[in-house]
């Protein structure tokens, strides 16, 4: 027994020897700053998710010496699983489609590379770290240009440089930077190619300056548009709708924001837009940034009550759809099935109808009536997937909060003996029954 014991520390040692990795689920980056390396983060499926997800092999590069040894070498180094604290920060960066994924950090959390799926090998990791030091010094090329627009001194051209560097670092809230060049621009540059593709990548405002000089000359501008814009991700459009709502959200600009609604639900939901002209979607977010809670609320329902259209069947085919789809990806990027596993699309219409139920909750809602949106919400999300535990739990609340308090102890009591849920959730669980119980009986 002694023996087996020496053997287990031994072990444990020499791989500590060789990788210096933190499993605590958390990156601190706070800690991180006088530190010459950079941040390396593997992502994993989740104890419980592997539990679920069958016949899933799997691998981290962090436990293989020779990559681990490298990895440690160039690296502060951290493995993560779904579900830890820094899921949704990473997820925010860059959403895996794959897993295991790999992050690479300066000291700042600003991203300077990801990669996913398994078969790394320490060239590849070199690779990822060359790319990642590369981007490292066009980060700090960025500090010249923000401090001239800070003092006013920023040149036209340097201005341009500016943009064109922040797109190459994926970086893309530019409105308000295309704005400020467009007030600069002359009549050549409406003509010149490069700078009408330059405001595009950009992302420039709905209805603002740089969009309205960029069709001075429409053809000139179609063609450009139609030559470059499946060579981007994300697209045109989407870049200049993500600055439009952010700014309008900033500056609480309703009249902008209805512009960008308006045009948003033209271009995507035409069939919509003869009974309502403005995006549900659009609308909804810029009243939840902006606190107006009687509005969001209007606005939720109008996005949410679609997806109570939607029946079994068509979810299922739809999911089916995604997961075709998934597997493309994987194939044309070389991953081998089996050896990784997917991330997303799986219960998708009831993974929204659930956000929306649980949006009311969130909000301490106690009108009757969007009450009673949650708990069709709900019971619509449990149709569609009937395993889905965290609806039954949202329902049992809104039942709760609508009156129906006995419906709600049973559909909790179900709830706490879903199987294969984690006991911390398990836990937290029976601390709401007890919630139920107690105001029951008041």
């Amino acid at each position: 027994m002694k023996k087996h014991y020496l053997l287990v520390v031994v072990c444990f040692l020499c791989f500590s020897a060789f990788a210096q990795i933190d499993t605590s689920g958390t990156v601190d980056f706070l800690k991180l700053k006088n530190s010459k390396k950079l941040v390396f983060i593997e992502l994993q499926l989740s104890d419980y998710n592997k539990v679920k997800v069958k016949k899933i092999r799997s691998y981290s590069s962090l436990t293989n010496k020779e990559t681990a040894t490298f990895l440690s070498q160039n690296f502060r180094c951290f493995r993560i699983s779904i579900g830890d604290s820094l899921t949704s920060f990473l997820f925010k960066k860059q959403l895996p489609k794959i897993l295991p994924a790999y992050y690479i950090f300066d000291a700042d959390s600003n991203l300077l590379h990801s990669s996913f799926g398994v078969n790394k090998l320490v060239k590849d990791f070199e690779l990822m770290r060359d790319s990642a030091l590369e981007k490292a010094k066009k980060l700090s090329h960025l500090k010249f240009y923000k401090d001239k627009l800070a003092q006013n001194t920023i040149t036209k051209k340097e201005l341009k440089d500016f943009i064109g560097l922040k797109l190459q670092l994926k970086q893309y809230d530019n409105g308000e930077l295309i704005e400020k060049f467009a007030t600069e621009m002359d009549e050549a540059d409406t003509e010149n190619s490069e700078i009408l593709l330059l405001i595009m990548r950009a992302g420039p405002f709905y209805s603002g300056l740089a969009s309205k000089k960029a069709v001075t000359h429409k053809e000139l501008y179609n063609a450009i548009y139609k030559k470059e814009y499946s060579n981007y991700s994300p697209r045109f459009d989407k870049r200049a709708l993500t600055n439009s709502i952010a700014y309008a959200t900033e500056t609480r600009n309703l009249k902008m924001i209805q512009n960008v609604a308006r045009s948003y639900q033209y271009r995507y939901n035409k069939n919509d837009y003869d009974k309502e002209i403005y995006s549900p979607w659009v609308m909804m977010n810029y009243y939840r940034s902006t606190k107006d809670t009687s509005n969001f609320l209007i606005y939720l329902c109008k996005y949410y009550d679609k997806y109570l259209l939607v029946t079994p069947d068509s979810s299922k085919k739809y999911e089916a759809k995604l997961a075709e789809k998934r597997k493309n990806e994987m194939v044309k990027s070389g991953v081998k099935n089996g050896s990784i596993v997917t991330v997303g699309s799986k219960d998708y219409f009831p993974d929204r109808l659930y956000y929306g139920a649980n949006q009311i909750v969130k909000y301490h809602i106690r009108d009757p009536f969007y009450l009673n949106k949650g708990i069709n919400y709900c019971r619509h999300t449990l149709l569609l997937s009937p395993h889905f535990y965290r609806a039954k739990a949202t329902l049992a609340q809104l039942l709760y909060l609508s009156g129906f308090s006995a419906e709600a102890e049973k559909l909790q009591r179900e709830v706490i003996n879903t199987p294969n849920i984690s006991e911390a959730l398990r836990s937290k669980y029976r601390s709401d029954l007890e919630k139920i119980r107690y105001l029951n009986v008041e």
